[in-house]
């Protein structure tokens, strides 16, 4: 048996050892320090009701650990994060997840959890669901994830209709593209981004606590910020953290005034020659890039679309394996009477849009 210790009981010595254990275990740009930083700092504002993460050690050095973040969804205690679901434990091997999967339910269940969200990283190897081996529903979807070791001239490689769009942005002089980073820091860049942010979505979604980790991101390294400019004036941000051999797509915004011209696949086609030039093999763009709707996923018409604008850039699908926990039968009642609900509408948007 290893030997247990919890985060709230001394935070600094548990970032210490998740750093270690996400480096030996390929954690990914989420299971940084300050990855992890972000994301509950996004689910304080969410309501995080409990933080029940913990280490595993065995002889002093760490061997597993588990994310247990308890918030509120759906009018009830769940172990989720930010709302969404929880990056699966980090282990050094197969006892060691056994052991991890067993206090998740503990602790799940002395905070009053009635479920836990739980999914597995689509870039890991995994063979199977190994979530539906510790009692989880299986709530898997595929996702789109870019290809970045292709050979060649990438944009050869694009859908043809992104290969005209690009070409076509690519001769605009009016279009070009800039990067933020730690080489290249620019703080007015870094706050304009949170500006367009909010202009785009129409209200503020998150604090600017958020954007604040996020430049503390870029400073250390971690992440990079391309801008779009148009006649030299900011249109659009992307967003992206990269940690061993992979970036994730965070966030983006744009200016709603500048609107018609194909940025975004100008933006994400800059960071993909980017990363490429970097050693980085794969780019996550995220959710939603599912295709169609599936259990606990339910897009809608413009979600659908951005799943769609995703997978024309080169790259392949991926299971990202998923799963729930169910603690409470009434909450297994409520997803079930959900899905019954919800899944024939998204269907039939699904169905008018293919």
């Amino acid at each position: 048996m290893s030997d247990i210790f919890f985060k709230k009981d001394d935070r600094e010595r548990f970032s210490d050892m998740w750093d270690m254990l996400a480096k030996e275990c390929d954690g990914g740009p989420r299971m940084t320090r300050l990855g992890l930083k972000y994301s509950f700092t996004l689910a304080e504002e969410r309501g995080l009701d409990d933080d029940r993460s913990f280490i595993l050690t065995q002889s002093g050095i760490p061997v597993g650990g588990a994310l247990v973040p308890i918030g509120a969804l759906e009018g009830a205690r769940a172990v989720t994060l930010a709302g969404e679901y929880v990056p699966a434990p980090l282990v050094t091997n197969e006892v060691v997840r056994e052991e991890a999967f067993g206090i998740i339910d503990e602790e799940a269940k002395k905070a009053g959890a009635v479920k836990a969200l739980l999914a597995i990283d689509p870039i890991k190897p995994e063979s199977y669901n190994y979530l539906q081996s510790f009692g989880y529903l299986d709530t898997s979807l595929i996702t789109y994830v870019y290809d970045l070791t292709l050979p060649g001239d990438f944009l050869s490689h694009c859908e043809k209709n992104h290969r005209r769009s690009l070409r076509e942005i690519l001769k605009d002089e009016r279009f070009t593209v800039i990067r933020v980073d730690k080489e290249h820091p620019d703080r007015s860049h870094h706050e304009n981004h949170e500006r367009l942010h909010e202009k785009c979505s129409g209200k503020k979604t998150r604090s600017t606590r958020t954007f604040d980790v996020h430049y503390e991101q870029l400073l250390a390294g971690e992440a990079v910020l391309f801008c779009v400019l148009f006649n030299g004036v900011p249109a659009m941000y992307g967003y992206f953290q990269h940690a061993q051999n992979r970036a994730h797509y965070i966030s983006t915004s744009d200016d709603p005034e500048i609107a018609g011209f194909p940025m975004q696949h100008l933006l994400t086609f800059t960071a993909i020659e980017y990363y490429r030039g970097i050693g980085i093999t794969a780019i996550v763009p995220g959710e939603p890039s599912s295709p169609s709707p599936q259990f606990d996923y339910f897009p809608d018409k413009k979600n659908l679309n951005i799943a769609s604008f995703k997978n024309r850039f080169p790259g392949a699908y991926r299971p990202l394996y998923r799963g729930i926990r169910y603690y409470d039968t009434a909450a297994t009642k409520a997803d079930a009477e959900r899905f019954g609900r919800d899944y024939p509408a998204a269907l039939a948007v699904y169905e008018g849009s293919v």
